[in-house]
């Protein structure tokens, strides 16, 4: 062990080296291509657009805006950057010279004063000092070097919150144009079940229906007046939810657009897996991490190396009563070095060594967990679009059966039974397609999210 410091002293005092390992990201295996890609040549890159645009909503555009200056998550971040960039030139400020200045006035009096001298006197002391410490080791450097990365890694981390909160703010207004078509749905579906209790109400004055069926469709559309409340009470929970995004008071959010309709899901062409790792901002902020952490042991190897500081000072003393002014300078030169600290020094290296394994592994899971969340979305958008399209002739389909069944009851061709059924159909498959509209968009979003897209563009 000594004879390994000796070496490492005489090595850095020749080259004023760091002591920090050479950098270099944790080993894994890389997959050539995700598995679930298709139409790459067709669709448009993530990076070369602000991808919510391509929503084709002025509203939704214009939320994500307001978001991003206004939504209090990201005005802690930015907060969080500018402390950690202050920790960044506090770190960094030993590696330049430390100059002070100072001065002090006295007025002695004298009890007894002879003739030839002066019953009080003034004395004057003007100085400058200058002190600096040779980083020999490189250890101030490390540690100047661990800060900035630490600061580089909050701006990573903001960025990787805003992409987040501009998913969110997208999500939540798909769910609310959902919720709002959803509601129009129930809404006709229980005029619907007004009107066929009408008609089974005549049908039963009649004598041509017993009270069975009466009583099944007063049922019915008791239900379909429930089910309406609780789409409400989710509608105002999505708006209260946008409106925390935006930092507005819950109960005043509102919004233009109505319907999904108009919104189309714009095709994403998937980066390749060596792509994704540079793109995603919490991996890049995991790099930084990974970087401050080395330099972190640089610093640690240094402390156990000797400090050279110099110092220098000049300083002006006069009493005008009786002298002329003084100068005294000095320069002085001291070393010190660790003895014995009680295993502190050794704590630290070892604390920095382990927090440097804890990131690797941490970086690992990261980049695994962003090829899982890649392959879910790119399969999330395969399904979604099945099911939309299944769904929207489902939709079509019911919506045909309960006007034959509606037209067909009235002449008494069919019985109530059949009527219900079709009418439940209609209300389930159109509710069904509110609901696969919403999801096929949101499917978009977690891809662009996934992939990282936009957030390096604002």
């Amino acid at each position: 062990m000594r004879k390994n410091l000796i070496i490492l002293f005489s090595t850095a005092l020749l080259g004023a080296c760091s002591l920090a390992p050479d950098f270099a990201l944790p080993e894994m295996q890389v997959p050539e291509t995700l598995k679930n890609v298709q139409n790459q040549n067709t669709a448009e890159r993530a990076e070369e657009n602000i991808w919510w645009q391509k929503f084709g909503s002025e509203e939704l555009s214009s939320l994500i805006t307001k978001a991003a200056t206004e939504n209090n998550d990201l005005i802690s971040a930015s907060a969080r950057i500018e402390q950690a960039q202050a920790l960044a030139r506090q770190a960094g400020s030993p590696l330049w010279p430390i100059l002070t200045a100072g001065g002090d006035a006295q007025r002695n009096f004298n009890n007894k004063p002879s003739a030839s001298q002066h019953p009080a006197q003034n004395s004057y002391n003007v100085g400058s000092g200058l002190s600096y410490e040779l980083d020999l080791f490189g250890r101030l450097r490390n540690a100047a070097n661990a800060a900035d990365e630490s600061a580089i890694a909050s701006q990573y981390d903001r960025d990787a919150l805003h992409l987040s909160i501009t998913a969110q703010t997208a999500e939540a207004y798909f769910n609310l144009l959902a919720l709002n078509q959803r509601i129009t749905n129930a809404e006709n579906n229980l005029k619907n079940a007004h009107d066929i209790l009408s008609i089974t109400q005549s049908k039963f004055d009649s004598g041509a229906i017993s009270e069975l069926e009466i009583s099944q469709q007063r049922n019915l559309a008791e239900l379909e007046e429930a089910t309406l409340a609780a789409l409400k009470q989710q509608r105002e929970t999505t708006k209260n939810l946008l409106a925390i995004l935006l930092a507005q008071t819950p109960g005043t959010f509102t919004t233009k657009d109505t319907y999904l309709e108009k919104l189309l899901p714009p095709s994403v062409a998937p980066v390749l897996p060596a792509e994704l790792i540079a793109r995603r901002p919490d991996i890049k902020s995991l790099e930084a991490s990974l970087r401050a952490a080395n330099f972190n042991i640089g610093a640690a190897r240094a402390a156990f190396f000797p400090s050279l500081s110099l110092s220098a000072s000049s300083s002006l003393a006069a009493t005008p009563a009786s002298a002329p002014a003084i100068v005294l300078s000095s320069l002085v030169a001291s070393i010190t070095a660790p003895l014995f600290t009680g295993g502190e020094l050794e704590g630290r290296l070892e604390n920095a060594t382990a927090q440097q394994k804890e990131l690797a592994a941490e970086y690992r899971k990261t980049v695994l967990t962003a090829f899982g969340e890649a392959e879910n979305a790119l399969y999330g958008v395969q399904t979604a679009d099945m099911r939309l399209k299944s769904l929207t002739a489902a939709a079509g389909s019911a919506r045909k059966a309960y006007a034959a069944s509606t037209t067909r009851f009235k002449a008494g061709a069919v019985d109530y039974v059949t009527l219900l059924d079709t009418q439940n159909a209609l209300f389930n498959a159109e509710d069904a397609l509110a609901q696969a509209q919403a999801d096929r968009l949101t499917a978009s979003v977690e891809l662009f999210k996934a992939i990282g897209g936009g957030w390096n563009n604002n």
